[in-house]
């Protein structure tokens, strides 16, 4: 599907994304059709899950916190500081790296061949740069934070992450009663490559 759309891209370009990923077929640096499909993949697939896990996570937060709720509810010009905290807490992408020789670092030995998973989500959550780095704090300074990485590994998508949530978290306050989490439905989070939840139960009243 995705070559199909790259094909048509390249032959009739716009100003989209495909558009830019299938131009790199030209670039002298190409190498291989891998390079594109990866490329357009990444693309194609990133804000499915990631974006499904951060509002997961706001709206499990929500519902066990009734005075975030109520905050929310009552002072909605804070959504955008909310929205950007809520990104801050839940970071969800993680990096996968193959050891390319023998190495150990800080006493742990890591062998050529083995992959290692970086947990890029803990870095919005190192205490030496927020205080009370794991609770949700709308009020912080989150001017700076790692979620969405850096250099020319930040992600593309960030804007739309950021518009997602914060029109989430207004609709939600606006349309959804006091709500809370299902005592008979517990939270089920999982861990990997993006973080996530795979169960959430939330009740209220009509």
């Amino acid at each position: 599907f995705l070559t199909g759309v790259l094909d048509q891209r390249e032959a009739d370009p716009g100003d989209d994304l495909f558009s830019a990923i299938a131009a790199w077929r030209q670039n002298p640096r190409y190498q291989s059709e891998e390079e594109v499909i990866g490329m357009a993949m990444v693309s194609f697939l990133a804000g499915l899950d990631t974006v499904t896990g951060l509002l997961s996570f706001a709206a499990l937060h929500l519902a066990s916190h009734p005075e975030a709720q109520q905050r929310l509810v009552e002072e909605p010009q804070i959504v955008p500081q909310a929205a950007e905290e809520y990104i801050r807490r839940n970071g969800l992408s993680n990096s996968g790296r193959l050891i390319t020789k023998d190495v150990t670092r800080k006493g742990v030995p890591m062998k050529q061949g083995e992959i290692l998973l970086v947990v890029d989500a803990l870095c919005s959550m190192d205490e030496r740069a927020y205080s009370n780095a794991l609770e949700v704090d709308f009020d912080r300074d989150t001017s700076t934070h790692d979620t969405f990485g850096n250099g020319v590994h930040r992600c593309v998508g960030e804007h739309l992450a950021r518009l997602e949530m914060r029109v989430f978290l207004e609709e939600w306050t606006a349309r959804i009663p006091e709500c809370r989490i299902d005592p008979d439905l517990p939270p089920l989070t999982y861990s990997g490559v993006v973080i996530g939840v795979s169960q959430l139960g939330l009740v209220w009243e009509v």
